[in-house]
Formats: structure tokens, sequence, C-alpha cells
């Protein structure tokens, strides 16, 4: 009988979905940049409604649209001449993570050559982070603050 109530016990918490392990859920935007926006105090939100639309918006500042990106949050530190970069995208529907990190990595790279050409100072890595439908890309003119912003972003 004790075997029985053990198995039942078992079987219960196999399906009840009590297995031991907590599900973490994926944080809200908002909660993303509660903890980003500390990071951020030299550097500049972009706004897309100062483009004539939101596509325009994506284009001139990741080298892809709306049919790629839903959803865009991007910090730069560039006005204030430093390297600062923090991006949060929500991927399209249909969009195409290979295509999206490609132009990514482009933007990246330019920010560091235009970083290496003296416009802008600060540390130059760069991390592009993949987490399904969000993707990230993050840079910060103080490199133990990068380092804490991807850490905190890839155990998301």
């Amino acid at each position: 009988m004790k075997k029985f109530i053990a198995l039942l016990l078992i079987f219960t918490l196999v399906f009840a979905g009590c297995s031991g392990k907590e599900e973490k859920t994926f944080p809200t935007d908002e909660e993303i940049m509660e903890k980003m926006t500390p990071y951020l105090t030299n550097a500049q939100e972009q706004d897309p409604s100062l483009y004539p639309s939101y596509d325009d918006f994506l284009k001139a500042n990741l080298g892809i649209g709306e049919d790629q990106v839903t959803d865009a949050v991007l910090y730069m530190g560039a006005p204030n001449q430093n390297t600062t970069f923090f991006l949060m995208l929500t991927k399209a529907e249909n969009g195409d993570t290979d295509t999206i990190i490609q132009a990514l990595e482009n933007k990246a790279v330019s920010m560091v050559e235009t970083a290496s050409m003296g416009y802008t100072q600060g540390y130059t890595e760069y991390k592009i982070i993949d987490k399904g439908e969000k993707i990230f890309l993050v840079m910060h003119e103080d490199q133990k603050s990068f380092e804490e912003m991807v850490e905190w972003l890839e155990s998301l």
C-alpha cells in the first residue's frame, strides 16, 4: 500500500507540473528596461516619432525594416560621444533571425569603426544576444557595465 501511495504521489507531482523545477518566465519589456535603464544614463533614447514612419526609423538605425522587427527600444551614446548602445527588439512573426543578426552585426562593426576613428570613446566590445522573440545588441562605454548588462541579459 505504501508503494502504491508513493507511486500515486509521484504520478500526481509529475502530471501536475510540480517536478521540483520552477518554470522561469521571461520578463516583460518594462522589467527589462527597469534593469537596463541605470546603465543608460549617458545615452539617448532614439525616438521613432521623429521619422516619417516606424519602418524608416528601423532602416535608418538598424538597416532592417518592419518585415523583420515589430518593436525596438534603442539607446545610443554616440550623441554624447561615447560607445554605449542598447537595443532590445522584438522579432516580427515572419522575421528571419539570421537576417536580423547579420544586420545587427553590421551595425556593431560600424560602431566599432566609428570609435576607432575617434568620434566616440569607450569600451568597444559588443554582444548580440538572441533570446528567440527578443534580440539584444549591447555595447557600453564602461567595460564593467557592459559585462553586467550582458550577464543579466544572457541569464534570461
